[in-house]
């Protein structure tokens, strides 16, 4: 799953601008304005988007994104009393 790097930016920002990379050891998932956080692992990443300015030069701003790793996650059972009963039941074996 990738995410639009452009849903970032200020509204009256300019959306012809460019997308780089600037990180010290670029994660090389960078396409366009669209970044893959989920191939490129942990870390913290540095993304600069450059945009012609309205009369001369160009205009840039820095964006810094840190993934973590959260490794396994669970939720934790619901351990209360039991509700109503069920004539289903959730299985990992594709037998239900």
């Amino acid at each position: 799953m990738s995410i639009n790097l452009n849903n970032y930016l200020d509204s009256t920002a300019d959306v012809n601008g460019t997308w780089s990379e600037i990180t010290s050891t670029p994660s090389g998932y960078l396409n366009g304005s669209m970044w893959s956080p989920f191939l490129s692992g942990t870390g913290t990443f540095i993304f600069q988007y450059t945009a012609n300015g309205l009369c001369s030069g160009q205009d840039t701003a820095i964006y810094t994104v840190t993934v973590n790793d959260c490794g396994v996650c669970y939720i934790n059972p619901n351990t209360s009393v039991a509700g109503i009963d069920s004539k289903h039941g959730i299985t990992l074996l594709q037998r239900a």
